[in-house]
């Protein structure tokens, strides 16, 4: 191979190498700026959609009254 293959080589290698930076660069970016703007909209999405799960409250039972639940209620 002579030189001005290997020239020819390594230019196209480096404009392919910094063109592959600059996406990477560029998604990073974008990904920051949606990270960044996304925040706001979920905390305006979850007030406008409060539900009854919002609201819920967890209550531990033990088996007795499990069982008491069963046979009177269920």
């Amino acid at each position: 191979m002579n030189e001005d293959q290997q020239n020819w080589k390594f230019y196209g290698l480096s404009c392919v190498t910094c063109c592959g930076l600059l996406t990477c660069c560029l998604f990073l970016i974008y990904v920051y700026w949606i990270y960044q703007h996304g925040k706001i909209n979920q905390i305006e999405w979850e007030m406008a959609t409060i539900t009854a799960q919002d609201y819920t409250v967890e209550r531990s039972i033990t088996k007795k009254e499990y069982d008491e639940w069963y046979k009177t209620e269920y």
